[in-house]
């Protein structure tokens, strides 16, 4: 028995530093999810006109659209008007503008190419009255076609060979031009000399240069050199003349300056971005040159206005007017900051400067809610009720004396509306800002018109930079909705009536009942009707922050658990205390672990409630499910802080595991409603779960939870590093109503799950955990029959050697954030962590460099620290076996490298991200379990090659594919084997139901966790097909050589004949579902033959029958059995001798699954031989008791469609 020598300290504080919260931004706080409708209620009075103001607000919305369609359109805008986003043609041009410019080589180029211009007669577009950079683009478009279209050798084709780099060049030469409609110059000195040219207007103008999202150090420096740099030359341009509202203004982007940039680094916020800050606006006071603060999405309000009230009170900032920070009109918070922000304005005796928008990340917001399950949108998501938004606060910011205003709109509704209410215009309280891409020509009219100031958008940078980044804005933005969808399709859609209509008139026909837009749902509502999403918190507010810190008062300091076994005390004096894997100095609690005689008691205890148990209603079932799943929602928080401190995850992947397990949960429970369960239904019996301290709650639950859901009795048995999570799961599964002896949990090392799986009692097995490990456990139980007659069951999640190929069309730092979330959360400990990149040769060196220089910005540390990135390894025996591997490659002559730990993890299991650069994916010998990645550059000559190097290592769990190319994509889907495959998103962060997870090979067996089959798996004489009444699902096929073996059968074997004909009418070959999914992202499941099956046994008719349901699955069959029953083979017609192969006992081929015949000799020895083997875990089923589905993989497809940098459709519909 282990004990302490010290007493134990209060191990559950965390250190999540509290910035102070004022009652004004409390009251900001309270409006964050607050509901949409409720919001607007609040809004209404301050954004409504009297009847003769709504009149003279509609005759400037008149005047000022009239005059804006007379104004010629820029070069972007003439494009989008021919091709509109709606169409094929619009969007290929999209893809081809956010990707083609930054690719570095023509062979990705002309493939992007080729992937767009057959979607459409291009041709056609070709017109007189076209602007000649639409009729360009369409003509180098057409040109393509015709060389694709060409076949055989002709002087057409040879010429248009030749031509190839002209092309490539024309729509080159096309994406330039209409980027710089946008770019008023490269550098400040250029865009200098093109005002020169417009000094009559009188602009002033707000500069922003071209300065992306920090992901290294080395960019937020350049970044803050770039911003220092220009304020001494726009200071130099400006001289000392006019007042500072005359002067230029200067955009600064705060994520460009700091890597990280949000509330987990507020420290870093704090300290380091806020002195440069300073700096910068102590310099910009000298030469009277505005600051104006980004706030890029909700996400970041609250650590911009910290840093921005640091800043008004800096004592050499006082009495100057030239701060200013951006306001966002979708944000629900927008109204109530200007609260704040007047505040803050009389306390530091300044007027501020506030740029109001209307919000430039739609999409990414709703899909970003709809992910973490918050309880609400923070934004609004019908436009009518941003437009209100934005005219409430214009109202509140015109009657400020403390503000001065920037309005940035183009609405011309919302102008006119600002006009009549701000009545004379007055340069010292506000201004209009029009985009450079408007031209000059539209701002000097209104000028002319309304005589208002405005100040002109004035992008800086290289076109190639900046043209994705314009084409992300204006599809979140929606800026040019009047040409997304074709005018003849819609003519209405660019009317005069539509484009002045009142937001208050909207507003007022959305449909009582209707809170959100009907074209996105609310992320509790994203299952629904199905189940309720679980909750996740913004742990980026000081609100969750400040509830989960004071949620855990309650917990002791130390903590107890045992096994619980129903009605018998475990007096095992096996006792151990656990630490925190982040400071060994730190003990957690102790644990008594199961001997013998308590998991004999358990096996014996459930077997006696199985009959009743086995006798409950579906019902009954799943409302203890789901109140279970409401109990851990409530107690989320202390599940937040086990996990923090038993399995080193951060405060982010705990709160992704506890959601996890809550959906799981209700899942499974909604898997019930409505089934057709009948009297041939029944449960299995009694089932082992062994869980994995990898996933300590989710996979935990999720065994747990199907197994109950089907009836069946369950002995949980958890890793031995993880008791706590899994000892207060089981509490609450009691308190829920599951009773005692139901459900069982043993706590102990390895030797307690070899115990319990090798008990013949046992009719079931699910395991999460190693390939080794699992391939020990089909060993003892591919012979083992169950108590109803069936084999024992084994559902199995094993290892991965999870694959990312990355070509150069993919957009860098997107590329190199998702491998870091996918490489390295929980310190690359999960199964579905990437472990091998792949990355074509000529963006290689770049993205490298970038994923080194980020991999030194993360912090590595204790977990319980907000701010840190990669917790722990689980132990030093983990520890040790991947330094052990590093020490082998280096041997090898690999290049190894990684960052040096900080003193901080000393006292820890820590290892720091390492980068391994191989020459060939066989270079590894086995799956390293802990935050290391494997690099392997490739040419696009090789990438079938390097793809079937990843098959060829036998795992088959995930694979992710980054590339803008559709062909590129879809070469990649048909030649991977891996069964959940991820499209320009990363590999981690999913969610059951929407995205069902397993593997099959050296990956696991069985359905997917999560996916439609899985309850149907743990039952015992379930109902013929279809299962599930689903929407969303296209039936699948009938396999054709299926149909040719029941042909050739008809005339020689007419039963087996009439059997496989109706073994195969399922269906299910190639069905597919489409799952739920969050806003920008698609999510299919789709059943694909499993691979060669070997069909074993001693009689003809059952080998025949065991061929027929192999043939039926579209699979390839390896037929094993004496001669008498294989006679039929010779006979067999071409179109079936290509499908099935004899093989002989004693070279059995690599196969992926085997129906055996029930008792035959033939068949046992090859299962033996088989299992026996290292390698995959290759399922055997005994023929009679065979199901169709068995024989297919679920292939789960997740695809970010917003990776194009928004979703028109939704956008559109917004």
């Amino acid at each position: 028995m282990q004990q302490l020598t010290t007493p134990p300290s209060s191990s559950f504080k965390f250190s999540f530093s509290q910035a102070p919260q004022s009652e004004l931004r409390e009251a900001i706080a309270d409006t964050h999810f607050r509901s949409e409708k409720v919001c607007i209620e609040d809004l209404l009075p301050y954004a409504r006109l009297n009847s003769e103001q709504n009149k003279q607000t509609e005759r400037f919305a008149r005047i000022i659209l009239e005059a804006k369609q007379k104004t010629p359109l820029n070069n972007l805008e003439q494009l989008l008007k021919t091709f509109p986003l709606s169409s094929p043609e619009g969007q290929s041009f999209i893809s081809l503008a956010e990707t083609f410019l930054r690719i570095p080589d023509a062979t990705t180029k002309d493939a992007l190419i080729r992937s767009q211009f057959n979607k459409t007669n291009w041709a056609r577009h070709i017109k007189k009255q076209n602007q000649s950079l639409a009729n360009s683009f369409a003509l180098n478009m057409s040109l393509m076609g015709q060389l694709k279209a060409s076949k055989g050798f002709s002087l057409q084709r040879l010429t248009l060979q030749t031509s190839t780099p002209m092309i490539r060049k024309g729509l080159e030469k096309t994406l330039l031009a209409a980027a710089q409609s946008f770019i008023i110059g490269n550098h400040l000195p250029a865009a200098f000399k093109t005002i020169k040219s417009y000094e009559k207007h009188n602009f002033n103008y707000i500069y922003d240069l071209q300065a992306e999202t920090a992901l290294t150090a080395d960019q937020a420096f350049k970044a803050l050199t770039s911003y220092e740099n220009a304020l001494e030359t726009l200071g130099q341009h400006a001289g000392i003349t006019g007042s500072l509202y005359e002067r230029p203004f200067l955009y600064v982007r705060l994520p460009a300056l700091i890597t990280h940039f949000g509330r987990f680094r507020r420290d870093r916020l704090i300290n380091e971005l806020l002195p440069a800050l300073q700096r910068l606006a102590n310099r910009s006071k000298q030469l009277d040159i505005g600051l104006i603060f980004s706030v890029e999405n909700s996400q970041h309000l609250e650590s911009t206005l910290d840093l921005f009230e640091s800043l008004c009170s800096t004592p050499e900032l006082q009495n100057w007017n030239g701060l200013g920070i951006t306001l966002n009109a979708y944000d629900k918070r927008a109204h109530k900051t200007i609260d704040f922000l007047t505040d803050l304005a009389d306390r530091t005796a300044r007027k501020i400067i506030v740029r109001l928008t209307h919000g430039s990340s739609w999409n990414s917001e709703i899909r970003q809610a709809q992910q973490s399950g918050l309880i609400d949108f923070p934004i609004f998501t019908h436009r009518c009720h941003t437009d209100i938004s934005y005219l409430a606060c214009a109202q509140k910011l015109i009657t400020s004396p403390h503000l001065y205003t920037q309005f940035a709109t183009e609405n011309p509704r919302i102008i006119g509306h600002i006009l009549t209410v701000a009545g004379k215009p007055s340069p010292e309280k506000y201004e209009f800002s029009f985009p450079y891409a408007a031209g000059l020509a539209w701002p000097q009219k209104f000028k002319d018109l309304f005589q208002s100031s405005c100040r002109i958008h004035a992008p800086i940078g290289a076109a190639q930079a900046w043209l994705p980044r314009f084409v992300r804005q204006t599809l979140e933005a929606n800026i040019l909705s009047p040409f997304t969808q074709e005018e003849d399709h819609n003519p209405n859609v660019t009317t005069i009536e539509t484009l002045t209509e009142n937001p208050i008139a909207a507003a007022d026909a959305i449909p009582e009942e209707e809170n959100v837009t009907p074209s996105v749902v609310l992320p509790s509502d994203l299952f629904m009707p199905a189940y309720k999403n679980s909750i996740g918190l913004d742990f980026t507010t000081e609100h969750a922050l400040r509830n989960f810190e004071d949620s855990l008062q309650a917990l002791p300091s130390f903590f107890h658990a045992t096994s619980l076994t129903y009605r018998q005390k475990n007096s095992s004096n096996s006792s151990r205390i656990i630490y925190n894997p982040a400071d060994h100095q730190e003990p957690l609690g102790e644990v008594i672990e199961a001997d013998g005689a308590v998991l004999l008691h358990a096996i014996k205890s459930a077997e006696e409630a199985l009959p009743e148990w086995g006798q409950t209603t579906p019902a009954l079932r799943g409302e203890m499910l789901k109140k279970a799943a409401d109990l851990f929602e409530e107690h989320s928080n202390e599940f937040i802080a086990l996990l923090i401190k038993e399995a080193g995850k951060t405060i982010l992947s705990a709160q992704q595991e506890v959601r996890q397990a809550v959906n799981f949960l209700r899942y499974n429970a909604s898997s019930l409603n409505n089934q057709p369960f009948h009297k041939n239904m029944y449960p299995l019996g009694l089932i082992a779960c062994i869980s994995p301290w990898s996933s300590p709650l989710a996979a935990f639950i999720h065994q747990i939870s199907i197994s109950l859901a089907a009836g069946n009795i369950v002995i949980a048995k958890p890793a031995e590093q993880v008791p706590f999570s899994a000892y207060k799961a089981i509490q609450l599964l009691y308190a829920a109503g599951v009773p005692e002896n139901v459900l069982y949990l043993l706590l102990g090392n390895e030797t307690v799950g070899e115990r319990l799986v090798s008990d013949p009692r046992i009719d079931a097995v699910m395991f999460t955990g190693s390939t080794q490990t699992g391939k020990t456990i089909s060993r003892h139980t591919f012979n083992r029959q169950g108590r109803t007659g069936s084999p024992t069951i084994f559902v199995a999640r094993t290892g991965g050697q999870n694959a990312l190929l990355v070509d150069s069309s993919t957009h860098p730092e997107q590329a190199v954030q998702d491998i870091l979330k996918s490489a390295f959360t929980n310190a690359g400990q999960h199964c579905s962590s990437l472990r091998i990149l792949l990355i074509q040769e000529e963006c290689a060196d770049q993205i490298i460099t970038l994923l080194k220089k980020a991999i030194q910005d993360l912090i590595i540390g204790d977990p319980s620290r907000l701010q840190t990135d990669i917790g722990p390894i689980i132990s030093n025996e983990a520890r040790t076996e991947i330094i052990d591997h590093l020490d082998m490659m280096r041997r090898a002559g690999r290049s190894v490298w990684s960052p040096e730990l900080d003193e901080n993890c000393r006292y820890g299991c820590f290892l720091p991200p390492t980068l391994i650069e191989i020459g060939r994916v066989a270079d590894i010998p086995n799956e390293v379990f802990g935050p290391v990645l494997h690099i392997r550059r490739f040419s696009r000559q090789e990438f079938d090659g390097v793809i079937d190097a990843v098959n060829s290592m036998g795992f088959a769990l995930s694979f992710g594919i980054h590339s803008r190319i559709p062909s590129t994509i879809e070469r990649a889907i048909n030649r991977i084997e891996a069964d959940n495959i991820y499209i320009n998103r990363n590999m981690i962060d999913t969610l059951p139901h929407a995205q069902p997870f397993g593997g099959h090979g050296m990956s696991g067996c069985g359905a997917k966790a999560g996916g439609p089959f899985a309850l149907r798996r743990m039952i015992a004489g379930p109902p013929p097909l279809p299962w599930i009444k689903l929407e969303h699902v296209t039936q699948g096929n009938v396999s054709r050589a299926a149909q040719n073996l029941v042909t050739f059968l008809e005339s020689r074997d007419a039963v087996s004949a009439r059997q496989i004909r109706q073994d195969i009418a399922h269906t299910l070959l190639n069905w597919k579902m489409a799952l739920p999914s969050p806003s920008g992202e698609t999510n299919t499941l789709t059943l694909i033959p499993a691979g060669p099956i070997l069909c074993a046994g001693n009689n003809w008719p059952q080998i025949l029958r065991a061929v027929g349901l192999a043939l039926g699955t579209g699979n390839n069959v390896q037929v094993l059995g004496p001669d008498h029953a294989l006679e039929w083979i010779r006979l067999l017609p071409k179109s079936l001798t290509d499908r099935i192969e004899r093989i002989y006992p004693g070279a059995l081929p690599e196969c992926s699954i085997m129906i055996m015949e029930r008792n035959s000799q033939y068949a046992l020895e090859a299962a033996a031989t088989l299992t026996a083997r290292e390698g995959k875990i290759v399922p055997i089923h005994m023929l009679d008791a065979l199901r169709p589905e068995w024989l297919l993989n679920e292939r789960v497809i997740t695809t970010n469609t917003a990776s194009l940098c928004g979703d028109p459709v939704a956008m559109s519909l917004s």
